[in-house]
């Protein structure tokens, strides 16, 4: 494992002819003033907190503690933008919607009244790709590099060389073209160009603008030192920070509350290095008094005044990062709103906290929280196939391959908790030839088929009980069930097949036992092996990874069932060296490939970031060949997965709880004697 080649050669591919709706995740959250929305995975749009001038869009102006959907956005939406009182979203086809308060044309529609629910933005309902949201004006990022904004003018931050009010989108002044990124402050706005530049334009209070004065400038603007090199931007109220490609991370602007991190309140009228933060840097959000970052290990910091709203005692605020308790990892998005924050887990739960007087946090109360608290109903979703009572922790479960008995033991922190009967499929001919939630109600559920005839049953699961056996349809059998997963990211399980003779690959997009489509995906050599599905780029779809007959790995990126990349990993030239598991080792939202040698039990893991291998460890070395890699599933509820050994013929169950490639301990779990009985693996 120790010498990888790299293969040269391409591989052989030929063509022929219920729980909430948000499935308790989330691709996206914005947060406002006081209140917050996310996206589902979906593509559907909920918020929550105040709702004075209708910035949650369900049509009324009643406050909400949980998320509620915003009226006709169920689906189709991109991205969405919180700021102030208001919201916008941003359509499959490049639209942009927005809705809330409009006293001075904030939404776009060229008027000034309040919307309670999604309202089109004049003249933008197509070639739009990046919406930003101030307190009091919007912007919107053509596919060409424009940016046009509206709303709020007195101070110049709609760029258009005047301090007059738009309720209709206006191009910002020489921005026609050459522009990647776009944010809104309170009264100023910054872009970030094509090759790294930033330009700042709007009220200049604090040094804001970042060009070293303190004059407000009503069209762009240079900042000073930032000519090239900027991947990314955040405004808050009266500060800016800029994320260079090296990692690093510098601010400017108001200083009050520490919101710079440079350890002083002094304000800054040029960008200024955040202590501590010279690379590791991903993505930055900003607030009012505060500002937050995400590292590359997916952790997060924070620092400034987080969660004071201007009233009662001001904390003492952070002047430096100050790491998140308990996010030291596994977040892959941050936001920040006025006196709030929230982050987003790679398992695409959403957690707020700070200032919560409107119930912008999510919680159902109105109290303030000083860490990282769950948003009702998003509480992400579990990685692991084989978790049949949505606790979150992988379970076991066994099949007899003679008398057809099912039975399940449901796992706890790495031990078995029971041992349940499930039922009995005497008829021979039937098999359980797939994992997955099919329904998206966060429990496994089983499909069953049956070999000589090929047909196909579900079983939705609740715990240990069938709830409903359903007939899903019949499929030649020469076609083999060889991945389940979600592979168009709607949170239920989809249904992997390939013909055993000819090597063509199909996918059916599944909700429950209903196909949605039928879809040929391609053809691969037979001397090729799908290994296993999981999401390996943290897109919340299942990918499809590969191992040739000569040790070649390969890599599909699904987008449903659409390949998006295709390619090689590495080649293991020892073939007793196989995949066992793809599962997500490490936390940070991308499955890995572990690997078991079958003579000398060596067990190596593979740390994946999409198509990449980005390190290779051996964990450790099982001497006894008897034992085999029977399961790899998060069985502590450590948000990581886990390895599970069974012994082919002694029946003996052994659990390692693992950090990454660090195996923490070992635990025996049971013995079945009975070799008839086998561990069902999800595929």
């Amino acid at each position: 494992m120790k010498h990888l080649v790299r293969l040269a050669v391409v591989l052989a591919i030929s063509t022929v002819s219920a729980t909430a709706a948000w499935a308790g995740s989330s691709r996206q959250v914005a947060a406002g003033s006081n209140h917050t929305c996310a996206l589902t995975p979906e593509g559907g749009v909920v918020c929550w907190g105040a709702n004075f001038f209708g910035q949650l869009g369900n049509g009324t102006t009643i406050d909400s503690l949980t998320p509620i959907p915003v009226s006709g956005l169920g689906s189709g939406v991109t991205a969405i933008a919180a700021g102030g009182y208001r919201t916008c979203a941003l359509t499959a086809a490049g639209g942009v919607l927005c809705w809330g308060f409009n006293e001075h044309g904030e939404v776009g529609d060229g008027t000034t009244d309040t919307r309670l629910t999604p309202t089109p933005v004049s003249g933008l309902a197509r070639g739009v790709v990046a919406i930003t949201a101030g307190p009091y004006h919007t912007c919107a990022l053509s596919e060409l590099g424009a940016v046009a904004c509206w709303g709020v003018n007195s101070h110049g931050a709609l760029g258009d060389g005047t301090t007059t009010d738009h309720p209709t989108p206006m191009p910002v002044s020489g921005l026609g073209s050459g522009v990647a990124a776009v944010s809104a402050g309170a009264y100023h706005t910054c872009a970030q160009t094509a090759v790294g530049a930033v330009l700042c334009w709007g009220a200049n209070w604090y040094g804001q603008l970042g060009n070293d004065s303190t004059n407000e400038a009503w069209t762009p603007t240079p900042v000073v030192g930032l000519g090239s090199g900027v991947t990314a931007i955040a405004s808050g109220w009266d500060h800016t920070c800029a994320l260079t490609a090296a990692g690093a991370l510098v601010c400017w602007g108001s200083n009050w509350f520490g919101a710079l991190g440079d350890g002083t309140i002094t304000d800054r009228w040029t960008p200024t290095p955040v202590a501590g933060l010279e690379s590791g840097v991903v993505s930055v959000a900003a607030g009012t008094y505060h500002t937050c970052a995400l590292t590359t290990a997916g952790g997060v910091l924070c620092w400034g005044a987080l969660g004071y709203a201007g009233f009662g005692d001001m904390p003492v605020p952070d002047l430096t990062p100050t790491p998140v308790s308990g996010f030291d990892t596994g977040v892959a998005g941050i936001a920040a709103g006025s006196y709030h924050a929230c982050l987003l887990t790679t398992a695409g739960g959403a957690a707020c906290w700070g200032y919560n007087g409107e119930g912008q946090i999510g919680d159902g109360t109105t109290a303030d929280r000083t860490a990282p608290t769950g948003v009702a109903g998003f509480e992400g979703r579990s990685f692991s196939v084989s978790d049949f009572d949505g606790d979150g922790v992988s379970d076991i479960l066994w099949h007899h391959t003679a008398r057809g008995e099912v039975w399940l033991w449901p796992m706890a922190a790495g031990q078995q908790a029971a041992s349940l009967y499930v039922a009995t499929v005497g008829e021979p001919g039937w098999e359980i030839r797939g994992l997955g939630d099919q329904t998206g109600d966060g429990q496994a559920d089983l499909l069953w088929r049956h070999g000589p005839t090929g047909m196909l049953y579900l079983w939705t699961m609740n715990g240990s009980v069938a709830e409903a056996e359903t007939y899903v349809g019949t499929v030649d059998p020469a076609f083999d069930i060889v991945g389940t997963g979600d592979y168009n990211g709607d949170g239920r399980s989809d249904i992997l097949w390939r013909n055993l003779t000819d090597g063509q690959v199909w996918l059916w997009l599944m909700n429950g036992p209903s196909t949605l489509s039928v879809t040929y995906v391609d053809t691969v050599d037979l001397a090729y092996e799908v290994k296993g599905s999981a999401d390996l780029n943290a897109d919340w779809k299942a990918d499809i990874v590969w191992q040739g007959s000569a040790g070649d790995v390969w890599v599909w990126l699904m987008d449903g069932p659409v390949p998006k990349f295709v390619k090689s990993v590495s080649t293991v030239p020892d073939l007793e060296y196989r995949i066992v598991g793809v599962a997500d080792h490490t936390g940070d939202g991308r499955a890995d490939l572990l690997w078991h040698h079958a003579t000398y039990g060596e067990v190596w893991l593979w740390s994946m970031n999409g198509t990449a291998l980005m390190s290779q460890s051996q964990v450790d070395t099982v001497p006894d060949t008897g034992y085999g890699v029977a399961g790899t599933g998060d069985y502590d509820g450590a948000g990581k997965a886990d390895m599970l050994w069974h012994h082919a013929t002694r029946g003996e169950v052994w659990a390692w709880l693992m950090n990454g490639s660090t195996k923490l301990s070992e635990h025996y779990v049971g013995t079945v004697p009975d070799t008839g009985y086998q561990i069902v693996r999800g595929r």
